[in-house]
């Protein structure tokens, strides 16, 4: 996944309507995680808040991790490898895994936030509990508010040349330059005019 198709659907999850996520609780012997999810294209969106995943699982597609809230230790290995890697996932970082990584989450001290992007869609929330109203919304509200955030730093010290016909323009295609200029600015983006 390119960070393209991954800014798309960071914009795809901010701007869908809350009621067209589907939520549940999920405690399976493997990780114990409340999720609210969806799908978009041939992707599943999840945001997850997890307690952990002590037990390792491994992926059989591609998964994309953004970091929301908290960080969290999490071990990498390659399916048949001997060593796993140790990190720890902090806010506002991506972790991108492929077929035949599997991965764990020790148990934390505190729960955190992530977005997840699988290339493969499930029917998960069909078969475990939905989650309380309470629980939901507390999810989402953070998760959206995270992602906001995640995507405006994506868009910091990117660099923007303000171009346009000025030929039919009465002042030269200055107004609309000026009125654009502070609000890139204000997302950390370079201007060149």
């Amino acid at each position: 996944m390119n960070n393209q198709t991954l800014l798309e659907l960071v914009n795809v999850a901010i701007g869908l309507p809350k009621e067209d996520w589907w939520h549940y609780y999920c405690e399976n012997g493997v990780q114990e995680l409340d999720r609210i999810t969806c799908h978009h294209k041939q992707y599943e969106l999840q945001i997850n808040d997890i307690s952990h995943s002590e037990k390792p699982h491994i992926h059989t597609v591609d998964l994309t991790s953004v970091i929301l809230e908290n960080g969290y230790t999490w071990f990498l290995q390659q399916y048949g490898s001997e060593h796993a890697l140790e990190l720890f996932a902090t806010p506002g970082s991506v972790v991108r895994m492929g077929p035949n990584d599997t991965h764990w989450i020790p148990r934390q001290a505190k729960r955190s936030i992530s977005f997840c992007i699988f290339e493969l869609q499930t029917k998960w929330h069909e078969y475990y509990p939905k989650l309380t109203r309470e629980a939901f919304d507390r999810i989402y509200d953070t998760a959206i508010t995270s992602l906001i955030r995640f995507k405006m730093n994506l868009l910091s010290k990117s660099r923007v040349y303000l171009c346009g016909a000025i030929d039919a323009a009465k002042d030269g295609g200055q107004t609309w330059r000026k009125e654009l200029t502070p609000f890139l600015q204000e997302l950390g983006i370079e201007i060149f005019n």
